[in-house]
């Protein structure tokens, strides 16, 4: 695979722009967002998380990235797995008359029965990345694909919001968890359920199952639907045991409106997850 294309911009805000592929989904619409997974700088060794449509039902799928090889306005290499196949890449930068000449060259290295298909992989892959580098010499050339861009970079700054009321949600979890395990007989009597310890403990692992389910960074939508039930339940245990004398009347709306205000909260972020 090869597809090349020349954009009207300095090499340095090519390759700059191009470095940092979380900036794909401004000039890649198939790509639903990129998440830098490893520390420090770009440079060779770092890492991304993609996720993108893939042809022909639009499937969403997870692929990894890494960085083989990085020369500053020259060079990127790397490698990636999207499912079994483990493609290899370049992109080469070259100034040209003012503007910039970015050349992809890319094997798809299918394995196993995916060699049979082979061609059809390698035109799937030819089209993708003539699209995504015409996309990109959009964006960085005309105002509409800088809009775009700028819509993109508002939309990454929601997602990184999202994703830190997941994790204080998932450390939340796992605080309440503890704490039942710790001192369950305290806890139940300040939340008006009386002296039940095992039903204590049962919530306790179930805090924490959620909680780490949340901080894993997998499904995290579907985690946040289940911290949502949990909380649902929660609501409807008290609400239950204060109509039965079980639970105490006094103390029955503070543990109402913080199982309602939870799970409403969750189920919120579940459906923006769900939409990214």
């Amino acid at each position: 695979m090869e597809s090349t294309v020349f954009i009207e911009r300095p090499v340095e805000e090519v390759f700059g722009f191009v470095l940092d592929l979380t900036n794909v989904p401004s000039a890649d619409p198939s790509v639903r967002s990129v998440q830098k997974t490893s520390e420090g700088p770009i440079e060779a060794g770092t890492t991304f998380l993609m996720r993108q449509e893939t042809p022909p039902l639009g499937k969403v799928r997870e692929a990894t990235v890494r960085y083989t090889a990085v020369q500053t306005n020259r060079n990127i290499e790397f490698e990636a797995m999207v499912g079994p196949i483990t493609p290899t890449a370049s992109l080469t930068f070259e100034q040209a008359d003012g503007a910039t000449k970015v050349t992809f060259r890319g094997e798809p290295n299918p394995v196993g029965v995916l060699k049979i298909i082979s061609p059809l992989i390698n035109r799937q892959g030819q089209r993708m990345w003539d699209r995504r580098l015409a996309g990109l010499k959009s964006t960085l050339e005309t105002p509409e694909g800088h809009e775009r861009q700028e819509g993109y970079r508002q939309r990454q700054q929601q997602a990184v919001a999202t994703t830190r009321l997941v994790q204080t949600l998932g450390w939340l979890s796992i605080g309440g968890g503890l704490a039942v395990e710790v001192v369950p007989r305290p806890l139940m009597k300040a939340l008006g359920l009386g002296d039940r310890p095992t039903l204590a403990r049962l919530l306790g692992v179930r805090e924490l199952v959620i909680g780490m389910g949340l901080l894993r960074g997998h499904n995290t939508g579907a985690w946040c639907g289940v911290r949502g039930i949990a909380d649902a339940l929660d609501v409807a245990l008290i609400i239950v045991g204060a109509a039965s004398g079980i639970v105490r009347r006094d103390r029955a709306p503070i543990g109402v409106a913080s199982g309602a205000g939870f799970s409403a909260l969750s189920f919120w972020l579940a459906r923006r997850l769900q939409q990214r």
